[in-house]
This record gives structure tokens, C-alpha cells and sequence, in this order.
């Protein structure tokens, strides 16, 4: 039996020795990353950055998967195959919000949300493509025309594939609200500062700390992401909030961690020791909860938690 105590014994200090180190780390990442008004720019900044990038990866990506999928229509088309037979083929696995085959300006085929009618900024050289950026009511989206040339019945006939990929949509009411598409949860991070969306026109807000243009080939610009000085109070408190959580949890672990040491530590001590131990140990756990219970008793939100902590900085 005593040898099981010593094993049991070893195994959890070696567990709160890593627990400890793992806090310690904790609470050194967040004082290390921990948002104030001396670095609110540079954070502001960053979030844009990285938005902007992320931004521009999602056009490249939607560039690529429309000249693929032009392609593939392309090839079927010269192959001979039906309109309905590249429907069929080409619906399952569409990654898009819309898509619509032209002939000669006429509809062949559509899926999902697209123009009413051929739309009138397509290009009229073959080896030109356009892509842009548009509206329609309360969705905002990118768009891809991709033209090319294929025998007809008669003569050479033009072909054009429009594409849509959504990148916002806000919804007034309820009945919508699973819809609704954030730009700023789509290009950026809900852990870095708040970022805002202007597509085709510049902010009007005054207290923006930070802000990048997006621009294309094709058009002046399309979208401008940037920062404000108002959103750093919300965002502190929502980083105080999420790293109270995770304090929370080494709180948790170091009490039945270093519960059930004690806890074997006295049964492996026996006699009045062992007793006075334990005694000790309910205490201290009793004292601990009574200290936090009513903090968070007393506030939904736990914003008094990010106060509680074993290191102070």
C-alpha cells in the first residue's frame, strides 16, 4: 500500500509541476499580448494586414476556381456534350453562390443566384476576364466573367461563364439571421482587434486607426478594411473575458489536482497528522470557493474574473 501512496504521490506532483508551468506560460502569453492603449495601433494594424491578406487570398482562390471551372465547361462544350449533361455534372460540387452559362448573350444554363440578364460589363475580347465586385439588395459578392469561343451550329459562337462567390449579407430580420455572413468573421480573426468592410466606397467614420485599400486590375477599388479607436474598450474586455475562462480551468485542475495530493498525502501520513492535513485541505478549498462563488454569483458576464489570478502583473 505504501508503495501505491508514493506512486500516486509522485505521478500528481509531477502533474501540478507541469499544471504550474503550463499557468505559468498562460499568464505570461497573456500579459505579453494583453491589448493597451500604447499598442492599440499596432494591433489595429495587424488585424487590417492580416485581413487584407486574407482577403486577397479569398479573390485568388475564387479567380482559380472560376478559370477551372470555365475550363472544364469549355472542354465538355468541344467535346459535344449536352447543356443538360454539364449541368448535371457540374451542380453537385459547385463551390459558388452562383453560376450561369451564356451563348451568345442567352442563358443556356443557371444555378443558384445570378443576373436577371446577360450583364453588361462583359468583356468583348476573348482573352480578357472580369472580375469585380457587387450588390444586390443586401448581399454583397465577387463576381467572375470568363469568356471564350466555340464552333456553334452555324458559325464561331461566344461563350460567357458568370460566377458569384458571397462575402456579406445582413439580414433585418429574424427569419434570416442564419444567412447573414460577416466580412469581418470571414477575413479576420475573432482573436485579433475588430476590423470593418466598405466595398466601393471610403469610411466615413473619423476615428479609424488604421485602414488599407483593396484594389484590382479592373477597378479603382473595391474595398476598404479598416480599424477603429472605438472598438479598443470592447475588445480588452472581450480578451479579459476569454482568458478569464481559461484561468478558470487551471483553477479548476490545481483544486483537484492538488486536492487529491493532499488527499493521499494524509492517508499515507495517518494517525492525528493525516487528519489535521486533510482538515486543512477542505479549509483551504471551502476558503478558495467561498472567494470566487460570489464574484461569479454576481456578474453573468464573469467580468470581475480576469481580477483573480495567482500571478499578478
Amino acid at each position: 500500500m505504501e508503495i501505491i501512496y508514493k506512486r500516486s504521490l509522485t505521478t500528481l506532483l509531477i502533474l501540478l509541476c507541469v499544471l504550474l508551468c503550463g499557468y505559468a506560460v498562460f499568464e505570461w502569453s497573456t500579459y505579453s499580448n494583453k491589448p493597451t492603449p500604447e499598442n492599440k495601433n499596432s494591433l489595429a494594424e495587424d488585424a487590417v494586414n492580416n485581413a487584407v491578406e486574407n482577403f486577397r487570398d479569398y479573390l485568388f482562390d475564387f479567380t482559380n476556381q472560376s478559370a477551372e471551372l470555365t475550363g472544364e465547361i469549355e472542354s465538355r462544350i468541344k467535346a459535344g456534350e449536352m447543356p443538360e449533361e454539364i449541368y448535371n455534372a457540374l451542380s453537385p460540387s459547385s463551390p459558388f453562390w452562383g453560376v450561369v452559362l451564356y451563348k451568345d448573350g442567352a442563358t443556356v444554363f443557371w444555378d443558384g443566384f445570378v443576373p436577371d440578364a446577360y450583364p453588361e460589363d462583359s468583356p468583348q475580347n476573348s482573352d480578357l476576364s472580369r472580375i469585380s465586385i457587387g450588390t444586390n439588395n443586401n448581399v454583397t459578392y465577387f463576381y467572375n466573367i470568363l469568356p471564350f469561343f466555340a464552333d456553334g451550329d452555324t458559325a464561331l459562337a461566344r461563350y460567357d461563364v458568370y460566377t458569384r462567390a458571397k462575402i456579406s449579407q445582413d439580414n433585418i430580420l429574424e427569419l434570416g439571421k442564419e444567412l447573414e455572413m460577416d466580412p469581418a468573421l470571414l477575413f479576420g480573426s475573432d482573436k485579433s482587434y475588430p476590423v470593418f468592410f466598405s466595398f466601393g466606397e471610403s469610411p466615413d467614420q473619423t476615428d479609424v486607426l488604421h485602414s488599407e485599400v483593396v484594389s484590382l486590375s479592373s477597378s479603382d477599388s473595391i474595398a476598404t478594411i479598416y480599424a477603429l479607436d472605438t472598438s479598443y474598450e470592447s475588445f480588452r474586455a472581450k480578451y479579459d473575458y476569454q482568458n478569464a475562462l481559461k484561468r478558470g480551468l487551471f483553477y479548476i485542475a490545481f483544486l483537484v489536482l492538488g486536492g487529491l495530493f493532499i488527499l493521499i498525502l494524509a492517508r499515507s501520513i495517518g494517525g492525528i497528522t493525516g487528519v489535521l492535513l486533510q482538515l486543512v485541505a477542505f479549509t483551504t478549498v471551502w476558503f478558495l470557493l467561498r472567494t470566487i462563488y460570489p464574484i461569479i454569483e454576481g456578474s453573468q458576464n464573469f467580468s470581475s474574473l480576469p481580477d483573480i489570478t495567482l500571478i499578478r502583473y
